[in-house]
């Protein structure tokens, strides 16, 4: 009897916060723009870098500025000392901070060395934005698969609805599965820029629904993203 199994697909984002036994140099900037298509600046943007000494349990405001004629925003601070500590910045519309129009975090220039500074992984931020994300198998592990069937699970990296959903049939080198509607927030986009581009976490199970293998469906940060874009997503099995 033909064994059953499944390849369940759970998208999510990780967040990498930096670490330090003493004061870390927050250094970096960039430019925000309307979207990546026009790339029209956003003018006067009000930014608040805040620190948090006690794991995101509570923030005190550690520098401002604002975006100039061309949207471009920098920052060069120290942070207080302390053990576990990172920096978030809160992006708002101006300088009365009614409109809130996204956040990031900071990121170590070099996760080997806990003295590196905190720096900024991209050069441009777009407004939030959503955009489809096609998971596509260009690779499979090792091993016979002729006969895989699956059912896909994908939930989006930031807000927005889940979509659920599944597919029957063998799985091969060049399928696609139906699109992931992902909202582009700020860290999202800072995060494909820095992380590993993992956006979806993927298992195979067979039919007891014991995991047999599973891997990543990556992301790689080889060109920013506008409004309605669609993207694919490659899929890289766990060694």
């Amino acid at each position: 009897m033909t064994s059953l199994k499944k390849l369940t697909i759970l998208a999510g984002i990780s967040t990498i916060t930096s670490c330090s036994f003493t004061t870390t140099n927050i250094e970096g900037g960039a430019y925000i723009v309307e979207s990546a298509a026009s790339q029209i600046p956003i003018e006067g943007a009000y930014l608040e870098i805040q620190s948090t000494t006690d794991e995101g349990g509570s923030y005190d405001i550690l520098a401002t500025t604002t975006t100039d004629e061309n949207g471009y925003f920098y920052f060069d601070e120290k942070s207080p000392d302390c053990f576990d500590c990172w920096e978030r910045v809160d992006v708002y519309s101006d300088s009365t901070g009614q409109i809130l129009l996204g956040s990031f975090e900071f990121v170590s220039a070099s996760f080997d060395n806990i003295f590196s500074p905190d720096i900024i992984h991209v050069d441009t931020f777009s407004l939030e934005h959503t955009i489809y994300a096609v998971p596509r198998m260009d690779s499979l592990p090792t091993g016979d698969y002729s006969d895989l069937s699956y059912a896909v699970t994908s939930f989006p990296l930031a807000s927005g609805v889940a979509s659920n959903y599944s597919v029957s049939g063998p799985i091969q080198i060049g399928d696609q599965f139906a699109p992931i509607e992902l909202m582009m927030t700020f860290q999202t986009q800072h995060w494909i820029q820095y992380g590993y581009g993992q956006v979806a976490r993927t298992t195979i199970l067979d039919a007891q629904n014991n995991e047999i293998n599973g891997g990543f469906f990556l992301k790689t940060p080889d060109h920013y993203t506008a409004q309605g874009d669609t993207v694919y997503l490659e899929y890289r099995p766990r060694d």
